[in-house]
């Protein structure tokens, strides 16, 4: 009897603090989810914290600016690819279509065609000096290599057959053509790019170059490598996509300022 009466009162006790524990638990729970909730609302974003990063902005005119890297290049010669196979900054730099990327970093940099410093309105007719003469070349080149192959009278003999006088000329005329249209592309990317290094503070590399001589070297040697680096030194491509055709190498809607 004795031992029935205090199995229940321990039984009581138990259930008692058992109860309060529960009532105690269901109090903690809102409190536990709001201090959760102003953790998650005052966790910061990735998405705010990568777009603070970017080195483009857009101003209250609606212009998308852009802060190229002072000092240093944003990436070396040999990241033609850096975007990809198929992006347009590799069309305008091989293809044949090396003056056409000067053009568009001419615009951007407010150059002429010649890559020197010029007015708003001399600016603008950049790219498309530089496309007018690219087509023109090959346009040229194209018919005189036409006019060589059509007197050249070994193409169908099987022994030697000395040319006529004038299969002589429009090879000579043909090889100044192409010495005329070389030299004129070097002198352009040697002034843009010498434009380009004195604006943003970037160094010459005296390793492989006389000292003053760099951006001869390398646009003499590797022309198409200088256009690819001075587009996408000139410009952020992660921000918006290239394209060919345009002035600047952007889409038309987007006006581009160079800080």
């Amino acid at each position: 009897m004795i031992f029935t009466i205090m199995f229940g009162r321990r039984r009581s006790q138990v259930s008692a603090s058992s109860f309060a524990a529960d009532v105690e638990m269901q109090e903690m729970e809102p409190l536990t989810l709001a201090a959760a909730g102003n953790n998650d609302s005052a966790a910061p974003s990735p998405t705010n914290n990568n777009a603070s990063q970017s080195s483009t902005n857009t101003d209250c005119n609606g212009r998308f600016t852009v802060s190229p890297p002072v000092g240093r290049w944003r990436d070396s010669l040999w990241s033609w690819c850096r975007h990809g196979p198929f992006h347009a900054s590799i069309y305008n730099s091989f293809c044949c279509c090396v003056l056409t990327g000067a053009g568009q970093v001419a615009t951007r940099m407010q150059l002429s065609y010649a890559g020197q410093v010029a007015s708003a309105s001399q600016a603008a007719f950049a790219f498309k000096t530089l496309l007018k003469t690219t087509v023109l070349f090959w346009m040229t080149r194209t018919l005189l290599l036409i006019v060589i192959a059509t007197l050249d009278p070994n193409i169908d003999s099987q022994h030697w057959v000395e040319p006529p006088t004038s299969y002589y000329f429009f090879c000579a005329v043909d090889d100044l053509l192409a010495y005329i249209y070389f030299g004129f592309t070097v002198m352009c990317l040697k002034n843009i790019r010498s434009h380009v290094r004195q604006k943003y503070n970037i160094p010459e590399e005296t390793n492989c170059c006389p000292g003053g001589c760099e951006d001869t070297c390398c646009s003499l040697i590797c022309p198409c490598l200088v256009v690819g680096q001075l587009l996408r030194h000139t410009t952020e491509y992660s921000a918006y996509p290239g394209r060919c055709c345009s002035s600047t190498g952007l889409p038309d809607n987007i006006p581009v300022d160079l800080v």
